[in-house]
């Protein structure tokens, strides 16, 4: 009897051992994931979000780019993938725990045109941070400057897409608008003076046309004369600024410079002769002048002859 008692317990061990379930466990690692600026990422598998899976799931990363960036691509500690600047991507979950970085860059700032039209007269010149540029994004401070040629005088600006405080302002700054731009400046050819000096025995005047004129654009032909007072004669012109075509003819022209001129003339006294009438004897001569300048013409007369006429040689 007490030896099948104890059979019986041995047994009874063995069935309720047998009896026990298997409880097999699946290890998971971590799969952690960030995003550097400008963007976000995440990890999925089979379509739901995934911090940890088991070695041998596919995982799949996804990357969420912010506007104004692009995602560069992946960094993996822990795992391999085929292309790692693929999005969506995916890797093969290993033994171990993965860490993974989404990297993003900023996309260059669009850059709209600035468009010059020119103009007879002068140039326009755009700068940025005193570099001349074509385009700019916006937000730039644009500098613009108008450089009239020789002889033209800046007016103003016209423009379209932006515009001025000041119009007439030179050089300009206005910052960059969302678009292109179009500037133009204003050229007007510039009169330079003309002023008569003065002169003393005689007058000078300057005409265009027949027109007294004070003031002329470059390259115009002026006129110049001068008048003698009585028994003066003009020696020369004595301008500033230009050069007559004759310096020394009362009536003469010059052009025009890019500048102003001055006209003035140089008069001086007309040498005048003494006339003598020397007397034979019972002679009765007289003389129409007792002094006469070169080319007078004087009148000899009495004694009982014709008159006779002269004339005074320089």
């Amino acid at each position: 009897m007490k030896t099948k008692l104890i059979l019986s317990g041995a047994l009874a061990f063995m069935t309720l051992a047998g009896c026990s379930p298997d409880k097999e466990t699946t290890e998971e690692y971590s799969v952690k994931v960030t995003a550097g600026e400008g963007g976000s990422a995440r990890a999925t598998v089979d379509g739901a979000m995934a911090t940890k899976a088991a070695a041998g799931t596919r995982v799949i990363l996804e990357a969420t780019e912010e506007e104004g960036f692009e995602f560069t691509g992946w960094t993996l500690t822990g795992a391999t993938m085929v292309d790692d600047s693929a999005n969506p991507a995916s890797f093969t979950m290993p033994e171990g725990d993965v860490t993974v970085e989404a990297g993003f860059k900023a996309l260059p700032a669009a850059r709209y045109d600035i468009t010059v039209t020119q103009a007879e007269g002068g140039t326009v010149e755009v700068s940025a941070d005193g570099e001349l540029v074509e385009t700019a994004a916006a937000g730039t401070g644009i500098t613009i400057t108008a450089i009239p040629a020789e002889g033209y005088l800046f007016t103003g600006w016209n423009s379209e897409g932006v515009t001025f405080d000041d119009p007439t302002e030179n050089p300009v700054t206005f910052t960059m608008p969302e678009g292109s731009v179009t500037i133009g400046a204003l050229f007007t050819q510039r009169r330079y003076s003309i002023t008569l000096g003065e002169v003393t025995n005689g007058t000078v005047a300057a005409t265009v046309g027949g027109e007294p004129v004070s003031e002329a654009f470059a390259g115009t032909r002026i006129t110049i004369t001068a008048v003698a007072g009585d028994a003066y004669e003009l020696v020369k012109w004595t301008l500033t600024g230009a050069t007559p075509a004759d310096e020394t003819s009362p009536s003469t022209t010059f052009t025009m410079p890019v500048g102003d001129v001055t006209v003035a003339a140089e008069f001086r006294l007309i040498p005048q002769y003494n006339i003598t009438v020397v007397q034979s004897i019972g002679g009765n001569l007289t003389a129409s002048a007792t002094t006469a300048l070169p080319g007078t013409v004087i009148s000899i007369a009495g004694g009982g002859r014709r008159e006779l006429e002269i004339v005074v040689l320089a």
